[in-house]
């Protein structure tokens, strides 16, 4: 399983630093951002535009932060992509049967990446939230954290479910496996505040604001202070995927053996 680890760690190095130069160059905007929001040039921008909706203001800065820590997300989601794509490339899936390990180990090696992945964006989401609580003060660090720690559990999901689709479509099918879990993830929520899109659908004019408000609000506070539900929740996610995983691999890789092994037909003489 360490070669295995080491492979993927090859496979990756460059990418790794790609995304690095992206998420320092990120985090070094956000900083500036938040600043700038609390006491620059985009709080006096907030002042002279958003004046009469002054509710706005906290709303978009959080927001803003939201899709910078988002972006360490996306890059765990693409490093696992980009493995089951280079295998793909260099047919390791056909040679998987003359490595020395187990089907579980080798999916296990693949579940290792992705934890590693997903906790290295929790380390740089982590980090970035430190400098920003030091910076600009926009939220407290706590519920930046679940905020952080809602995001991986949708990430856990959608890695698992882009797995699934990797052993057992092809390497192309773990972009659709992310993108169905996704989707899942948001009819999930449009069917647990039905009642609320429902006021909104239906609302005049005076208060669809204060409808739009009471939504914001709610998914504001779930993600606040019951992040750690969702990230928890994804955690057996993960563990039944990983079962999954290694009975598609293995049932894959007999298939395999029994077409090489299958004898030819003896060529009848003339």
């Amino acid at each position: 399983m360490k070669g295995l680890l080491l492979k993927d760690y090859h496979t990756l190095r460059r990418r790794l630093l790609v995304w690095g130069i992206m998420l320092a160059f990120t985090a070094i905007v956000c900083v500036v951002f938040m600043i700038s929001a609390k006491q620059g040039y985009v709080a006096s921008f907030y002042d002279k535009v958003l004046k009469a909706d002054a509710w706005l203001i906290p709303y978009l800065t959080r927001i803003v932060l939201l899709l910078f820590l988002l972006l360490s997300m996306a890059a765990s989601l693409d490093l696992i992509r980009h493995t089951f794509y280079v295998d793909k490339e260099a047919s390791s899936c056909r040679e998987a049967g003359s490595v020395p390990v187990s089907t579980a180990q080798r999916v296990g090696a693949r579940f290792l990446l992705m934890a590693a992945a997903v906790f290295s964006a929790i380390a740089v989401d982590f980090v970035l939230l430190i400098i920003v609580r030091m910076t600009a003060d926009v939220m407290p660090f706590g519920n930046s954290m679940s905020i952080v720690l809602a995001l991986v559990g949708v990430t856990i999901f959608a890695q698992t479910l882009g797995m699934f689709w990797g052993y057992n479509c092809g390497a192309g099918a773990v972009l659709y496996g992310n993108f169905v879990s996704l989707m899942i993830v948001f009819a999930a929520i449009l069917i647990h505040n039905r009642e609320l899109l429902g006021r909104v659908l239906t609302a005049d004019g005076s208060k669809t604001t204060e409808v739009l408000m009471e939504v914001s609000s709610g998914a504001s506070h779930f993600l606040e202070h019951k992040g750690g539900y969702v990230f928890l929740a994804s955690l057996p996610i993960m563990a039944a995927g990983y079962g999954i995983a290694v009975w598609i691999a293995g049932r894959k890789q007999d298939e395999r053996t029994g077409l090489q092994e299958t004898p030819q037909p003896a060529e009848k003489d003339d």
